[in-house]
Protein backbone atom coordinates (compact mmCIF):
# COMPACT_ATOMS: atom_id res chain seq x y z
CA UNK A 1 0.00 0.00 0.00
CA UNK A 2 1.74 3.39 -1.13
CA UNK A 3 1.96 6.34 1.23
CA UNK A 4 3.88 9.27 2.15
CA UNK A 5 6.34 9.35 4.91
CA UNK A 6 6.12 12.21 7.40
CA UNK A 7 8.93 14.14 6.56
CA UNK A 8 9.69 16.90 9.22
CA UNK A 9 12.68 15.42 10.82
CA UNK A 10 14.00 17.20 13.90
CA UNK A 11 16.81 19.01 12.92
CA UNK A 12 18.74 21.31 14.80
CA UNK A 13 17.98 25.27 13.83
CA UNK A 14 20.46 27.81 13.47
CA UNK A 15 20.72 30.35 16.15
CA UNK A 16 20.86 33.99 14.12
CA UNK A 17 22.73 36.91 16.08
CA UNK A 18 19.00 38.66 14.75
CA UNK A 19 17.59 36.36 17.39
CA UNK A 20 19.39 37.09 19.93
CA UNK A 21 19.15 40.81 19.51
CA UNK A 22 15.55 40.12 19.27
CA UNK A 23 15.23 37.82 22.58
CA UNK A 24 16.95 40.67 24.33
CA UNK A 25 14.76 43.06 23.09
CA UNK A 26 11.82 41.19 24.75
CA UNK A 27 13.24 40.85 27.96
CA UNK A 28 14.04 44.64 28.02
CA UNK A 29 10.57 45.70 26.71
CA UNK A 30 9.17 43.06 29.77
CA UNK A 31 11.78 45.24 32.12
CA UNK A 32 10.65 48.67 31.01
CA UNK A 33 6.67 48.08 31.06
CA UNK A 34 6.87 48.45 34.99
CA UNK A 35 9.39 50.39 35.81
CA UNK A 36 8.76 50.01 39.72
CA UNK A 37 9.71 46.55 39.47
CA UNK A 38 11.95 46.27 36.58
CA UNK A 39 14.62 45.49 38.99
CA UNK A 40 12.42 42.43 40.32
CA UNK A 41 11.48 41.25 36.07
CA UNK A 42 15.06 40.97 35.39
CA UNK A 43 15.93 38.63 38.42
CA UNK A 44 13.35 36.17 37.22
CA UNK A 45 14.38 36.19 33.14
CA UNK A 46 16.33 33.96 31.78
CA UNK A 47 19.45 33.92 30.22
CA UNK A 48 19.75 33.84 26.43
CA UNK A 49 21.49 29.99 26.83
CA UNK A 50 18.77 29.12 28.70
CA UNK A 51 16.22 30.55 26.31
CA UNK A 52 17.79 28.39 23.38
CA UNK A 53 17.41 25.58 24.96
CA UNK A 54 14.14 25.84 25.93
CA UNK A 55 13.35 26.37 22.10
CA UNK A 56 15.18 23.28 21.22
CA UNK A 57 13.44 21.59 23.34
CA UNK A 58 9.82 22.83 22.37
CA UNK A 59 10.67 22.26 18.81
CA UNK A 60 11.61 18.70 19.69
CA UNK A 61 8.29 17.87 21.46
CA UNK A 62 6.51 19.64 18.73
CA UNK A 63 7.81 17.50 15.73
CA UNK A 64 6.84 14.69 18.19
CA UNK A 65 3.54 15.05 18.57
CA UNK A 66 2.99 16.21 14.77
CA UNK A 67 4.45 12.55 13.72
CA UNK A 68 2.93 11.06 16.47
CA UNK A 69 -0.69 12.45 15.25
CA UNK A 70 0.28 11.93 11.72
CA UNK A 71 0.69 8.15 12.39
CA UNK A 72 -2.37 7.80 14.79
CA UNK A 73 -4.64 8.90 11.19
CA UNK A 74 -2.68 6.43 9.50
CA UNK A 75 -3.55 3.72 12.15
CA UNK A 76 -6.80 4.97 12.27
CA UNK A 77 -7.04 4.61 8.21
CA UNK A 78 -5.68 1.61 7.89
CA UNK A 79 -8.06 0.07 10.79
CA UNK A 80 -10.89 1.38 8.55
CA UNK A 81 -9.18 -0.38 5.26
CA UNK A 82 -8.26 -3.77 7.24
CA UNK A 83 -11.87 -3.83 8.88
CA UNK A 84 -13.33 -4.24 4.85
CA UNK A 85 -14.06 -7.86 3.70
CA UNK A 86 -11.68 -9.15 1.54
CA UNK A 87 -13.73 -8.60 -1.68
CA UNK A 88 -14.77 -4.83 -0.61
CA UNK A 89 -11.08 -4.51 0.47
CA UNK A 90 -9.41 -5.63 -2.87
CA UNK A 91 -12.20 -3.32 -4.61
CA UNK A 92 -10.80 -0.79 -1.86
CA UNK A 93 -7.08 -1.43 -2.64
CA UNK A 94 -7.37 -0.57 -6.83
CA UNK A 95 -9.15 2.32 -5.98
CA UNK A 96 -6.29 3.67 -3.76
CA UNK A 97 -3.67 2.23 -6.24
CA UNK A 98 -5.35 4.42 -9.55
CA UNK A 99 -5.66 7.73 -6.63
CA UNK A 100 -3.81 10.17 -8.55
CA UNK A 101 -3.96 12.06 -5.33
CA UNK A 102 -1.42 12.58 -2.52
CA UNK A 103 -0.62 9.12 -0.57
CA UNK A 104 -2.19 10.72 2.89
CA UNK A 105 -3.80 9.30 5.59
CA UNK A 106 -6.87 11.77 5.07
CA UNK A 107 -7.13 10.53 1.03
CA UNK A 108 -7.02 7.10 2.14
CA UNK A 109 -9.92 7.32 4.70
CA UNK A 110 -11.54 9.36 2.03
CA UNK A 111 -11.49 6.38 -0.56
CA UNK A 112 -12.29 3.36 2.25
CA UNK A 113 -15.41 5.35 3.33
CA UNK A 114 -16.49 4.86 -0.46
CA UNK A 115 -16.52 1.30 0.06
CA UNK A 116 -17.40 0.64 3.78
CA UNK A 117 -20.79 2.87 3.36
CA UNK A 118 -19.74 6.04 5.50
CA UNK A 119 -19.90 8.18 2.60
CA UNK A 120 -22.91 6.84 1.17
CA UNK A 121 -25.10 7.66 4.94
CA UNK A 122 -23.11 11.01 4.99
CA UNK A 123 -24.46 11.88 1.77
CA UNK A 124 -28.16 10.88 2.49
CA UNK A 125 -28.06 12.65 5.52
CA UNK A 126 -27.13 16.06 3.76
CA UNK A 127 -29.36 14.92 0.98
CA UNK A 128 -32.16 15.00 4.35
CA UNK A 129 -30.69 18.20 5.83
CA UNK A 130 -30.38 20.10 2.51
CA UNK A 131 -34.18 19.34 1.77
CA UNK A 132 -35.56 20.36 5.24
CA UNK A 133 -33.92 23.21 4.78
CA UNK A 134 -35.50 24.19 1.63
CA UNK A 135 -38.84 23.09 2.93
CA UNK A 136 -38.55 25.82 5.72
CA UNK A 137 -37.29 28.30 3.45
CA UNK A 138 -40.30 27.64 0.73
CA UNK A 139 -42.68 28.08 3.44
CA UNK A 140 -41.07 31.12 4.64
CA UNK A 141 -41.50 32.39 0.91
CA UNK A 142 -44.96 31.34 0.73
CA UNK A 143 -45.77 32.96 4.21
CA UNK A 144 -44.38 35.99 2.56
CA UNK A 145 -46.12 36.34 -0.88
CA UNK A 146 -44.79 39.97 -1.45
CA UNK A 147 -41.20 38.62 -1.82
CA UNK A 148 -42.08 36.31 -4.47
Amino acid sequence: MRFKKYLLRQEKRSVTVRMKKAFERKQAREAESLPLFGDQIREIQHSWEEEKRLRALYEGKVTDRMRQNHAAVWRKARAAYFALNAETRAKCRAAWNAWVGPSDPLYLIYVVNQFNGIRAARDARMAEDRQALNSRIMARLQAQPELL
